[in-house]
């Protein structure tokens, strides 16, 4: 037998084998580099796709927020306007009725008994209200009896308007047209009804005072918009002030808060006069045929988001062409071993058998090992720069998201404060009465409440001025803050001049003691007030009441006892406190209540 024709057949296996991994080398670097790349794509992909989405979330609940606290202040101080526009003609009008003329035998026909001073009442109301362009008396038929503005000889009123005044003599309101670009709000009043013709008061007021309540807030961006619009008669959307993006009256809003394509209650996608896609809701102006809808251009909205994905995708390809070389650099590292098996393979196939068998067997298994070995600390130290990485973008991922908290936590905290006094406003007040009122529901635990009114204070702003009235604001809540000091206790200022006071665990024995040292603590301090017909410094009038709430008992009418408590301190003459009525037999007939049950769990038991 021949030797070495045996021993070449008995490793003609091993030599096939060998063969078929020389072919696999290629496919064996691209199956390594495959698999490395796409590790690295799916996490980096997958972490970037969830960070992006969860941000962009936060972001618009941020918007959204934002939205709705400016909505509810840009419409609190629309009504207002209005309201005032309404006191002030309504009080020009009582004036003006003392003086018709009230004679029906009189030949000639004069409408006032003395003009001369009718036209000084217009004149002065004008003057003291500089917001008021033109004061009008005029008869139905649109003829001007009297005006602030000499050149007007006739004003024509609306059919819908007309046609109110001769149902009622309330106030109604209207918007003119009289310019292609000028428009004002017109208010008018039935002065008197004779013969079958009316006496009308009528002021106009420039839109420009509600532009600027319109602006007056701070936004997020360049593109937010306020519009304020109005529900014409076709039923679609115009708007009452210029739109900030365009100077042409007839632009159409594209966006009707009156048919309910857009929501009050949830930010959405929607597209504006301009072509743009923005974020948008609506808040409806109460009392009015108004609403205010508020907007932002989502490209802006979303732009740190926007930011972030292009950082991630750079990042991304970045990691991916890193990880490519690597791949090829250990793939080839992997296969050298092999190749030079091989090597060592076709020599011996062609019969170098003794030398280069024993050499492959000892000294080429040996570097085979500590190739392997090398090639394991390679990966070792590629895996620990991949986790690294992954652990650098992962810190900078939490430290993204804890500055997005702590800016949530700030623009709660906002929220949540009246800017003016930096007391609780009236937000946290309704979150904290409702959550105080459900756990003293569970552990039959009192509830003190106190609703607190200053005296007289529309006396105050005008004789000292609204900025008098702001500092005076502030010092009633720095008082009452100061009385009030425990931790669950809460100080918010609930509308205007009028604060509430919120008593867990409070007897009525100690709201009432709370509630006299506050109007103690005012006669102490002696804040001025040269216009108080009651004292010469700053009152309150406080409201007061104690109740022991259950599953059955609504918060509100406690609510409004605690109020008509306050009106009724306001009726006896102000400057004190008033409990609720009866508050002795509801205390009674909680206590009473309380014992049955107490009395049924132990029979239970």
């Amino acid at each position: 037998m021949n030797p070495k024709a045996s021993y070449s057949n008995l490793n003609e296996p091993a030599v096939s084998g060998l063969k078929s991994l020389a072919l696999s080398n290629l496919g064996l670097t691209t199956k390594v580099a495959l698999v490395l790349l796409t590790t690295n794509l799916i996490a980096v992909l997958a972490t970037g796709l969830l960070y992006y989405q969860r941000h962009q979330n936060q972001l618009l609940e941020t918007v959204e927020k934002h939205f709705h606290s400016v909505a509810q202040q840009e419409s609190q101080l629309v009504n207002n306007m209005l309201a005032k526009s309404h006191t002030h003609i309504q009080l020009l009008a009582n004036q003006l009725r003392l003086n018709l003329d009230s004679s029906s035998d009189n030949a000639e026909y004069k409408p006032f008994q003395d003009l001369d001073l009718v036209k000084q009442k217009l004149d002065l109301f004008k003057t003291t209200i500089p917001e008021i362009s033109n004061v009008v008396v005029m008869e139905s038929n649109g003829n001007v009896l009297m005006s602030t503005n000499p050149a007007l000889e006739y004003f024509e009123l609306s059919n819908s308007t007309r046609e109110k005044l001769q149902e009622k003599s309330a106030v109604v309101m209207d918007l003119a047209k009289k310019q292609p670009q000028h428009s004002s709000l017109i208010l008018t009043t039935n002065l008197r009804k004779q013969n079958d013709e009316h006496i009308i008061l009528l002021t106009e007021t420039a839109l420009s005072e509600l532009a600027d309540l319109v602006d007056r807030h701070i936004g997020l961006g360049y593109t937010e918009e306020t519009m304020l619009l109005y529900h014409a008669a076709d039923g679609g959307a115009k708007p009452i002030v210029p739109l900030k993006f365009t100077s042409s009256p007839d632009v159409h809003p594209q966006i009707n808060p009156f048919n309910g394509s857009i929501s009050s209650q949830m930010i959405k996608r929607y597209v504006d006069y301009r072509g743009e896609e923005v974020f948008a809701i609506s808040q409806m102006v109460p009392n009015t045929n108004w609403a205010l809808v508020f907007k932002i251009d989502t490209q802006e909205a979303l732009a740190i988001v926007h930011q972030q994905r292009d950082f991630l995708l750079l990042s991304l390809v970045t990691a991916t062409l890193a990880v490519f070389i690597v791949a090829i650099i250990f793939a080839r590292s992997l296969t050298m071993p092999l190749t030079k098996l091989t090597q060592v393979a076709q020599m011996i196939a062609e019969g170098n058998l003794a030398k280069r068998i024993q050499w492959a067997s000892n000294d080429e298994i040996g570097v085979l090992a500590a190739a392997f070995n090398s090639m394991a600390n390679k990966l070792i130290r590629g895996h620990e720069m991949l986790d690294l990485r992954v652990r650098e973008k992962t810190r900078e991922l939490a430290i993204a998201n804890e500055n997005l908290a702590k800016a949530n936590r700030d623009l709660e905290r906002i929220t949540l404060e009246d800017p003016l006094t930096q007391i609780s406003n009236r937000r946290a007040f309704d979150q904290a009465f409702h959550r105080e009122w459900k756990r003293s529901s569970r552990s039959s635990s009192t509830l003190s409440l106190l609703m607190i009114d200053i005296d007289h204070f529309k006396q105050y702003n005008d004789t000292l001025g609204h900025h008098a009235g702001d500092d005076c604001l502030i010092q009633v809540a720095s008082i009452l803050a100061r009385i009030c000091q425990r931790d669950n206790d809460l100080v918010a200022r609930y509308g205007g001049e009028e604060f509430v006071i919120l008593l867990p665990e409070t007897s009525n024995i100690d709201c009432e003691t709370i509630a006299t040292r506050i109007v103690k603590t005012f006669a102490k301090e002696r804040l001025p007030h040269p216009a108080s017909p009651i004292a010469d410094h700053v009152t309150v009038s406080i409201g007061f009441g104690t109740h022991i709430p259950s599953s059955t008992d609504n918060a509100t009418v406690f609510f409004e006892q605690i109020d008509a408590a306050l009106y009724k301190a306001k009726e006896l003459g102000r400057n004190q406190a008033q409990p609720i009525e009866n508050q002795q037999e509801i205390l009674l007939s909680q206590d009473k209540r309380k014992v049955k049950s107490n009395i049924k769990m132990f029979l239970k038991d």
